[in-house]
């Protein structure tokens, strides 16, 4: 089911409100029929699915996720100031940047979604960060899961998983983190991570795993040495760049900042990491009206958004 998967989505729900029923259908299997004092229904289409810009339109999402992430954090206890931390304490002079490694292991042999040697590229990550692992053990208490999520969360500087629903805990991150999609073979149309980027105002990049694989023949990636350095030490950069940009916006209280309003490549040319310049390509301009909008899937916009 939907509560299994490894994004702790659902679990939020028992914070914010005093009582839920889920799956609902499960209520109305056992009792007949549920009663509420107020309903309320979410609409038929999230903010991370097609959008006229950024942000919809009258730019009515804007600032909205932030703060719904805000509001978790306050009924958990976890100090605002963590998802708010200047610039000059990501200088990091005793305390290295802080990975947060999305755990999703190999299910078989044509399991495209996994890497066969993550544990050594963890490994290779920690010669410069300070990697932790996000990994949920679904016999424990979810709720206790939940807190330790958050607190990991509130002080991640760079968010690492391959495509799936485990980067859905994009949605808890500081405005001062990254967040790293690693894909392979299947799904390289999807955006959905790119989207959730953008409305948490965060830079997205891409680390291209299919141009590295060893084995192009086994779906399963498997890294060499020299990748997994190349990995770290591209990343290292990338960072760098992102607290010199956090440094300046803080400086100036107003900055230049990089385009929206530019399509972020499905695929990657003469690199593995995509780079600090389309960090910030969130949007993709369609055929028919030239606009730039919002998409799940590249090139499968609808051809006119005006009704959103």
């Amino acid at each position: 089911t939907r509560y299994n998967k490894r994004v702790a989505a659902y679990d939020i729900l028992n914070s914010l409100f005093d009582e839920i029923l889920y799956p609902l259908e499960d209520a109305l299997a056992n009792n007949g029929s549920v009663c509420f004092n107020r309903l309320v229904w979410g609409k038929a289409i999230p903010p991370y699915y097609q959008e006229i810009g950024r942000f919809g339109a009258d730019n009515k999402w804007k600032g909205v996720v932030p703060q719904i992430r805000d509001w978790i954090y306050e009924a958990h206890g976890i100090a605002r100031e963590s998802t708010q931390r200047a610039p000059d304490k990501l200088n990091r002079t005793k305390q290295r940047p802080k990975v947060t490694w999305i755990d999703r292991p190999c299910s078989g042999y044509n399991d495209d979604r996994c890497i066969k040697n993550a544990t050594k590229l963890i490994l290779s990550l920690s010669s410069r960060f300070d990697v932790e692992v996000l990994s949920f053990n679904r016999k424990n208490k979810r709720s206790h899961q939940l807190h330790e999520m958050l607190s990991i969360m509130s002080e991640t500087d760079v968010l690492i998983g391959m495509h799936g629903a485990g980067l859905g805990h994009i949605a808890y991150l500081p405005p001062t983190a990254i967040v790293v999609e690693i894909k392979s073979t299947s799904h390289r149309e999807n955006k959905i991570f790119l989207n959730m980027a953008s409305k948490q105002d965060i830079g997205y990049y891409m680390f291209d795993a299919k141009k590295v694989a060893t084995d192009r023949a086994n779906p399963v990636v498997l890294l060499t040495d020299a990748h997994m350095h190349r990995f770290a030490d591209d990343l290292w950069s990338v960072l760098n760049l992102e607290f010199q940009r956090r440094a300046e916006i803080e400086k100036n209280n107003t900055y230049h900042d990089l385009p929206s309003k530019c399509l972020f490549p499905q695929y990657l040319s003469d690199t593995i990491l995509s780079s600090f310049d389309v960090s910030r390509c969130y949007l993709e301009q369609t055929r028919l009206t030239r606009n730039w909008y919002q998409c799940v899937i590249y090139d499968d916009c609808p051809l006119d958004l005006t009704y959103l």
